[in-house]
């Protein structure tokens, strides 16, 4: 009492002097007399705000101080808030002025701090559950409020276990729920501080004086805590908390962003889907509604005031036809706010994951496959919506499951009917659209991280989602389906057999008539797939299908043309033809070529087939090769014709074409490319080895054993350059139109040229050496063809005489 009088004069010196002194003992003690003064009638230094600005008040002051680095300070101010809290007789007024304060010391990272500040909170709780006890016996005059229902409910208490990473100590871990008195006392007062508690979260002057830690986090730990005591009372306030939010989730500081989703997911966690989903998914009207639920059954073609829109799942035929994809928030948010959207919007399912619903669960699927969303131009949004989607998947759909896992694997006749979709199968093909972005690192990401992340999640394997929705996927989107989700289902899934008709529809629908004038960057990768595809093996193609894929694509674009553009498709398309040519198709290309020699050589009387007349579609074949041969502009190109000399030696053709095929390889020697001239070199060797029926030896450039001579072994870093496509004809026979030509009407031209070339002595790759082991295999053909090589090898033996004498 003699103080009180002069109480109010003295804690306004020590606020002024002392409070803010750059000693920490100084402001320890500064606190402790300060809340002497404050219990002994200084109290109403709290109401200053309205005399001061806001960072002069005392309010402000001891905020500043419940952020000191100094430990002793922090416990002072604890002592502080009991005093004003809890024993003085204005107590309540200052529950909405200090429980900002009381709430971010319970997160201190002291221990001592961290305990007092709780057993305050709880001593707070207590004394509300007394100040409001209702003792009264009869029911029916008491009002039970849905409050008192809910609030009482611990058995729908949610598992508080965070997928957020924080720094931040929180109490207990939030393994253990607050008592009923301390969630109240908070409630009550959160709505007086959290609009200015939400300015601060994105505060410009962020600095606090003596803190380690800045405003921003202080104010994201407050409101952490004010989430956790309030619970499903903040429903009222989760549109301002999320609009705030996203903006923290774009700043540049990481701890700003990692609290940011700490309160996200905390306040998932008392929020059920219906809450938070119209902020995120725009709800339909009952009559859109219904009209959705017919679509889901059959084809309908809808009709209003503004538009007319077919909509809908799959027809009768199976083929896809447009969908109407209701409207979302988030396509009417600005693109830097979407992906912050969609992170919160991820950790917001995470934190209600336990009561989502099957219909829940199918409206965020509708949002998150939204076209709005697949923007591959925007790398972060896409990048937060392929986290959404994977953790959607994993923490979600599986957990609740509401699609197929490892321990329960989809039912086979579901697997098989490719007419049904799967939640996860449209998520799936969304993150595959995602790999047309032009981002590496994303594309890397998706590839790497995501896909695999789902597909083990679902299946249990690496690539197990593509096994499971390929046929799905082929099915719904043939038409539309973009080139990288294409090459990705190529690529990944085990078994493409049972899609070949529909791939090559995809291939026809896109290739078959291209304008080269135009802008063809997709065109051209969907012809980059098909050739890998042709490389790789994976699929055998029915013969109608290969030709279709020859006719209307390969063949087509493997002909000269005019233009930049031409040439990349011309590229491909003998590469493509190379493949098609290869071992790996020629049981399909000889039934092809089969089909077209019985088609198109029936006699017009008697409608038998004429045995000598060559196939024109091989003849098509030929010429598209010769054309070829003669690029002097482009030397893969010519090295690929080159590698299919084999493979064109066992095609039945005319005798015009075989003397062209003959004449444009013998050229081949002359080109500028060694490595060119060897593989005309070696191609021939193989060819004249089939026509010699040699079973021990073969013409590639190595060591062979014969007669105890070892032979010179061409240089083996030679041989490293890539040979492969070379076509093996051990299961054909060679043509022999083209046999004629090789062994009677050219022989003596084929032997020159190979001793011209044994003059070489520029060549570095092994060419001579070569010749000479092609020259053996010419000696083994016939008596006739021995005679005459021996007979012009003799005669050059002057310039040749080592190569010579090793050949005779």
């Amino acid at each position: 009492k003699r103080v009180k009088h002069i109480s109010l004069k003295l804690a306004s010196t020590i606020k002024v002097m002392a409070l803010n002194h750059k000693h920490g003992v100084v402001r320890t003690e500064a606190v402790n007399a300060f809340a002497i003064l404050l219990f002994h009638g200084a109290i109403e230094i709290l109401g200053d705000t309205k005399d001061e600005q806001d960072n002069r008040t005392t309010v402000h002051a001891l905020f500043v101080l419940a952020n000191d680095h100094t430990e002793s300070v922090r416990l002072s101010v604890v002592n502080l808030l009991h005093v004003c809290m809890l024993e003085v007789t204005e107590r309540l007024d200052q529950h909405r002025r200090l429980m900002p304060h009381l709430l971010l010391l319970v997160t201190d990272e002291n221990e001592q701090v961290r305990l007092a500040a709780n057993t305050l909170l709880l001593q707070l709780g207590k004394q509300h559950m007394a100040d409001n006890e209702d003792n009264r016996i009869d029911v029916e005059k008491r009002r039970i409020t849905l409050k008192d229902l809910d609030w009482h409910a611990d058995e729908d208490y949610p598992d508080m276990t965070l997928k957020a990473p924080t720094s931040i100590q929180l109490p207990g871990g939030l393994k253990y729920r607050p008592t009923l008195g301390a969630r109240y006392v908070v409630a009550e007062v959160v709505r007086t501080y959290l609009d200015k508690l939400l300015l601060d979260v994105n505060a410009l002057d962020w600095t606090i004086q003596h803190s380690n830690v800045n405003k921003r986090i202080a104010a994201l730990r407050i409101l952490a805590m004010s989430i956790f005591y309030t619970e499903t009372n903040i429903v009222q306030s989760t549109q301002v908390i999320l609009s705030a939010l996203y903006k923290g989730l774009k700043d540049d500081n990481p701890d700003v962003r990692a609290e940011s989703l700490v309160c996200v997911e905390i306040l998932g966690k008392f929020l059920k889907p219906e809450h938070y989903l119209p902020f995120i998914i725009a709800q339909p009207a009952k009559e859109q509604e219904e009209q959705r639920r017919l679509i889901e059954e059959e084809n309908t073609h809808l009709k209003d005031k503004n538009r007319s829109v077919q909509i809908t799942g799959v027809t009768s035929a199976g083929a896809p036809t447009p969908q109407v994809v209701l409207p979302t928030l988030l396509s009417t948010a600005a693109d830097s706010i979407k992906s912050c959207i969609l992170l919160s919007f991820e950790y917001l399912l995470l934190g209600s994951r336990d009561r989502i619903t099957e219909e829940e669960a199918t409206k965020v699927v509708r949002a998150l496959v939204h076209k709005d969303l697949l923007v591959l131009d925007a790398s972060r949004q896409l990048l937060a919506l392929a986290n959404c989607i994977a953790t959607f998947t994993k923490d979600i759909l599986v957990h609740r499951r509401l699609v197929s896992s490892p321990a329960k694997p989809l039912a086979d006749n579901v697997k098989n009917d490719v007419t049904i979709r799967t939640l996860d199968s449209i998520l799936f093909y969304t993150v595959l659209c995602m790999l047309g972005t032009e981002d590496m690192a994303l594309k890397a990401h998706l590839e790497g991280t995501v896909i695999p992340k789902m597909s083990e999640a679902v299946t249990g394997t690496t690539y197990g989602l593509y096994d499971n929705h390929c046929g799905r996927i082929i099915h719904r989107h043939e038409s539309e389906m973009p080139v990288a989700v294409l090459a990705s289902l190529l690529l990944h899934t085990t078994d493409i057999q049972p899609f070949t008709e529909a791939v090559s529809n995809i291939f026809l629908s896109h290739l078959a008539e291209v304008n080269l004038k135009l802008k063809i960057n997709d065109e051209l990768q969907f012809f980059q797939t098909l050739d890998r595809l042709l490389w790789t093996a994976k699929v055998t193609f029915r013969p109608e299908e290969m030709e279709k894929l020859l006719r209307h694509i390969i063949l087509k674009y493997s002909f000269f043309a005019p233009g930049g553009a031409a040439t990349l498709f011309r590229k491909i398309g003998i590469r493509s033809l190379q493949a098609v040519l290869s071992d790996a198709h020629l049981p399909t290309i000889d039934a092809v070529l089969r089909s077209d020699h019985s088609t198109n050589n029936k006699c017009q009387y008697s409608g038998e087939v004429k045995k000598d007349t060559p196939s024109p579609l091989a003849e098509q074949i030929v010429t598209t090769w010769l054309s070829s041969m003669d690029s002097d502009d482009d030397t893969d190109m010519r090295h690929s014709c080159v590698l299919m000399f084999p493979a064109i030696a066992t095609l039945h053709i005319s005798v015009g074409s075989a003397n062209e095929a003959v004449q444009h390889l013998l050229m081949r020697f002359n080109d500028t490319n060694d490595i060119i001239r060897l593989e005309v070199a070696r191609m021939m060797g193989m060819v004249f080895e089939k026509i010699a029926e040699g079973k021990f030896f073969s013409v590639n450039g190595g060591k062979r054993q014969r007669d105890g001579a070892e032979e010179d072994a061409v240089n083996e870093d030679v041989h490293s350059v890539a040979t492969s496509g070379v076509t093996t004809i051990a299961a054909r026979s060679i043509d022999g139109n083209l046999k004629n030509e090789l062994c009677t009407a050219k022989f003596r031209d084929i032997i020159s040229t190979f001793l011209l070339h044994m003059d070489d002595m520029a060549e570095g790759v092994g060419l001579k050496a070569t010749i000479a082991e092609v020259l053996k295999v010419l000696k083994l053909i016939d008596e006739n063809k021995a005679a005459i090589v021996t007979e012009m090898v003799s005669s050059a033996r002057n310039v040749h005489h080592t190569r010579c004498d090793r050949t005779l």
